[in-house]
């Protein structure tokens, strides 16, 4: 693993129509789903769902980084695993985007990296989350999956590169920690490596 220095990496933002058709050769495999949300709306939905946030640090250009993008963020068990927590990715890059229209005519520019969300809003997660918990450190190691109670405090920190099955029992533990998840109406449910500068 090596050091890199922090740069927003430029790239044409080519629009491609999201969602595509089934079988679609250019369909991207099922990732994660990253919460198109802020750090503190991911928190106080935890809070009223009483649900564990798991938060993924991520960089570009390195190779732990890109094989947990490509392949172990894509693990069907972990796909599975993770409906149980809520998912933020933290990037500072800039990737291409995928043009998202929704039912009421709103388009979104979905990235083409992480799928779900804006680059716009894995950045700032990626602000938050280095604000809340490293100090505004000059550098993050990545990769780097945090998971959080409700409230925001730390459950466990694991740094580098891990396994899909060591980031299922990542996800296992917290829920563990946390408990049973609420409906919205607020009863309870069933429970059905690199350093990198920044700003």
């Amino acid at each position: 693993m090596r050091s890199l220095a922090f740069c927003l990496v430029a790239s044409l933002a080519v629009p491609v129509l999201a969602g595509g058709r089934k079988g679609d050769p250019d369909e991207p495999k099922p990732m994660i789903r990253w919460e198109a949300s802020s750090l503190d709306a991911a928190l106080k939905r935890a809070t009223d769902e009483n649900k564990p946030l798991l938060v993924a640090i991520n960089m570009d250009a390195e190779a732990a980084n890109e094989e947990m993008t490509a392949t172990t963020y894509r693990n069907p068990r972990l796909l599975e695993a993770s409906e149980k927590t809520l998912n933020l990715i933290a990037s500072a890059a800039t990737h291409p985007h995928r043009l998202e229209i929704l039912p009421d005519g709103t388009k979104r520019k979905l990235c083409t990296r992480f799928l779900t969300v804006t680059c716009e809003e894995h950045q700032a997660v990626e602000k938050a989350v280095r604000k809340a918990y490293f100090r505004n450190a000059e550098e993050m190691i990545a990769p780097q999956h945090l998971t959080l109670r409700p409230d925001g405090t730390l459950i466990q920190l694991k740094q580098y590169q891990i396994t899909a099955k060591e980031l299922e029992s990542l996800i296992q533990e917290a829920v563990q920690v946390v408990g049973k998840p609420r409906t919205p109406n607020g009863q309870t449910a069933a429970r059905k490596g690199a350093r990198k500068k920044t700003r």
